[in-house]
């Protein structure tokens, strides 16, 4: 029976998900054993595969999961959609090949009850063995979320009367949880739980998101300052480059005038390039260089 008084809605899209929805579902179910008044919602994004099915069984086993069967609209539309079926006071949310650890109910779901005034709290993640925390800064956490993305859409929490009124944007192909995350650091009071809470598995490819949300659309509509707005401004357009130079877009004459041999490698190799330098850097700061 689903607790009317709930605490917590984790919203989980799956998409041709058989092969790992069982072990992002069990590992919520794991995290939050001891932690009462949470439910579980998968919205099912027109899956052709056997991901139903197995959803069907992962009901029986636990009645705190909720299913919703939609014809295929992509990642926001699912992870909006689930958000607007959600009956928690806050809402997380969990890609269906991710999965949280126990640190999530152990540590941030009392870091969350203990921070009634924030509206959005963050915490820390894994990526592909390499934890992920934030540093001390001087600069805001919008600023610092623009220079290293220290939080994850897996380690996120949010009050659910907010994601009804931000949501992620449904008509960009990527970039869509970035571009909310930091309308919502610009907008609300957060707080950070420097704790691992979930593992992101990341598969390096290179996404041409030089059309993206934040730059293109919900800049304009916030108010930034200076700093900030450089910040934005030296994010944005360096990752433009970068892309331009994988898909070898960009002119001999403006590569030269770089002076990057990493834009370089970038230009030569293409995605493969991209590939190479982001498992370099991931593997050296596994090591702490």
């Amino acid at each position: 029976m689903i607790d009317p008084q709930l605490f917590l809605s984790v919203v989980i899209p799956a998409y041709q998900a058989e092969a790992t929805i069982g072990g992002a579902v069990e590992s919520v179910v794991s995290a939050l054993s001891t932690t009462a008044n949470s439910e579980i919602i998968v919205v099912n994004d027109g899956s052709a595969d056997d991901t139903q099915w197995i959803l069907r069984k992962l009901q029986k086993r636990f009645d705190c999961l909720r299913i919703f069967n939609i014809q295929n609209r992509g990642v926001s539309f699912a992870r909006n959609y689930g958000a607007s079926k959600a009956l928690g006071k806050y809402v997380s949310f969990l890609d269906a090949d991710d999965v949280y650890v126990k640190e999530f109910g152990f540590g941030f779901i009392p870091f969350i009850k203990n921070n009634p005034d924030a509206d959005f709290l963050t915490a820390s993640y894994r990526i592909n063995g390499l934890d992920v925390y934030k540093k001390p800064s001087t600069v805001s956490d919008f600023q610092y979320f623009l220079q290293r993305q220290y939080f994850c859409t897996n380690s996120i929490v949010v009050k659910r009367d907010i994601l009804l009124r931000h949501q992620f944007r449904e008509n960009f192909a990527f970039g869509e949880d970035v571009d909310l995350w930091l309308r919502l650091l610009k907008l609300y009071k957060s707080a950070h739980y420097n704790c691992v809470v979930s593992e992101y598995r990341f598969q390096p490819k290179i996404h041409d998101s030089r059309i993206h949300p934040f730059p293109f659309l919900s800049a304009k509509e916030l108010s930034f300052t200076d700093s900030e707005a450089s910040a934005v401004k030296k994010r944005f357009e360096s990752r433009n480059l970068m892309i331009s130079c994988v898909k070898r877009e960009i002119t001999a004459f403006k590569l030269i005038k770089l002076k990057s041999p990493i834009f370089l490698f970038y230009y030569v190799f293409g995605e493969n390039g991209y590939k190479i330098v982001w498992n370099i850097r991931h593997f050296l700061r596994r090591l702490g260089l």
